[in-house]
This record gives structure tokens, C-alpha cells and sequence, in this order.
């Protein structure tokens, strides 16, 4: 059967061959894009077996994955957790933080457990691989396609596709869609930019500075993993281990 995939806005519809048995896997994260995106493909193809997948890279934001939790849970989308070496500890292991030359981290701790699990439950058939993905979030996403085989996961029984249906969405319209739904963002979007780990090393200095003021705790495990890291290396992208305890900044 094939099936046409409504896109949102500049984008042609796209036709692809799948039916009412084809699996959705969706990647969440607890952040708006794919709180939006998870809400999007429910709407749309509610007949398909949904699977939402979250990779906890052990250095999360208290209540993520609660707050995750209740959304699959109101949806009645089962929620498979991935589990991963921990993201400050392949940090100090490997001795260099994650950079824009040297993305490691989102490799190590959410495409590679996603990838094994999904091998392990679907050897065979077609399966949608469904990302958050939006054009407005920088020039790598804007060049990615809306859908495209998974290469590294398709073999002659099984064919993954990339499925990244808000390309086109803007902020705005990802926000909208996830209060019209009845929820509320994660508190996070208070003070930072956009949702990753605790602490994300690619972030720039504004998230950096708003979660040294906001979650001082978190702040400081990073701070104890950049000063056993010493002296620094120039690959470190500038970052040096802030010389206030974690207590101090508290006090802030």
C-alpha cells in the first residue's frame, strides 16, 4: 500500500510504501521538538504501533523522565528507557569534551544504544525511525531530508527510514502544538535556549552561564570531571573547570 506522508508546510507530500502494520519508531528527549514530534505522529497515524525510545544519557535533568513518562503514558505509546555508558564518564575516560569537531557524545550515548535496540527488535520489515529535527536549529539539520534510509541499520530482510517530519516547523509551531495537546514544556526552557543533557557541552556560553546559576549541582559534577582533566587539552573547546565550588555558586 502506499501511503502518503503529509508534511507541514514548504515541503511536497512524500509517498512511501507502508501500511497500517508498519512500526513507528519515535526518539524523545523530553525537549519541545520531540515532545512536538511524538504528539504529531500519534495525530497522524494512530492505527501504526508506536514505540517512543529515550536514551538516558546518564547526566539528564531531574524529572525528565517523568515528565516523559506521563506524556507516553496519556498517549498510550509504550516507552522504551536506553541506558548508556554515562556521559561524564566517557568524558574523563576519553579526556576531551564533546566539540563540533569531535561530536562523540551524541554517537556514543543516544545513536548507538538506539540503533542495537532497534536491530534487536525489528530484524525484519520496514520500520519509520522518527527524529525531531528542525530546520531552524542549525545549518547541519537544514541540509538532513525529511526522509531517508538508515543505511548503517537497512539490510536485504530490513529497511529503516529517517522520518523527520517538522523540518519546516518553527518554534513557534512546535510550542503551539504541545500546549494545544494539554502539556506544559519542561521547566528547563525557563532559563535555557533548548533541552540536552544536564550540562551540554556544545551549548553556548548563555546556557552554560544559566545552568551554572540555576542548577549548581549539576554544574559542579561537570566542574569535577574538567579539573581531573588537568592540565587542559587545546581540544577542549576553551573549557577550564570554573574555580567556585559548586557550594559557592549555590550561594550566588
Amino acid at each position: 500500500m502506499k501511503i502518503q506522508i503529509p508534511l507541514f508546510d514548504s515541503r511536497k507530500n512524500i509517498d512511501v510504501e507502508f501500511d497500517e502494520h508498519t512500526p513507528f519508531v519515535v526518539n524523545v528527549s523530553g525537549g519541545k521538538d520531540s515532545s512536538a514530534l511524538l504528539l504529531w505522529i500519534k495525530s497522524k497515524y494512530p492505527t501504526n504501533s508506536i514505540t517512543a525510545v529515550y536514551n538516558d544519557t546518564g547526566f539528564e535533568h531531574p524529572g525528565i523522565l517523568g515528565y516523559i513518562q506521563t506524556m507516553t503514558s496519556q498517549l498510550d505509546v509504550p516507552l522504551v528507557v536506553l541506558g548508556s555508558q554515562g556521559l561524564l564518564n566517557i568524558v574523563e575516560a576519553r579526556g576531551i569534551v564533546p566539540g563540533f569537531g569531535c561530536r562523540y557524545c551524541t554517537r556514543a550515548l543516544k545513536m548507538n544504544p538506539a540503533a542495537k535496540w532497534i536491530r534487536a527488535n525489528y530484524p525484519t520489515g520496514k520500520v519509520i525511525n522518527c527524529f525531531g529535527f528542525r530546520a531552524e536549529e542549525s545549518p547541519s539539520r537544514a541540509k538532513k531530508q525529511v526522509l531517508a534510509p538508515y543505511d548503517d541499520l537497512c539490510t536485504k530482510k530490513r529497511e529503516v527510514l529517517n522520518f523527520a517530519p517538522l523540518l519546516d516547523w518553527r518554534t513557534s509551531d512546535v510550542v503551539e502544538l504541545v500546549e494545544a495537546e494539554g502539556f506544559e514544556l519542561f521547566p528547563t526552557y525557563e532559563y535555557l535556549s533548548r533541552l540536552s543533557c544536564r550540562y551540554c557541552f556544545l551549548s553556548g556560553k548563555r546556557d552554560r552561564d544559566a545552568t551554572r546559576m540555576n542548577d549548581p549541582e549539576g554544574y559542579g559534577q561537570v566542574q569535577q570531571v574538567l579539573a581531573a582533566m588537568q592540565p587542559p587539552s587545546p581540544a577542549n573547546n576553551g573549557l577550564q573547570p570554573d574555580q567556585t565550588s559548586a557550594e559557592q555558586i549555590s550561594m550566588l
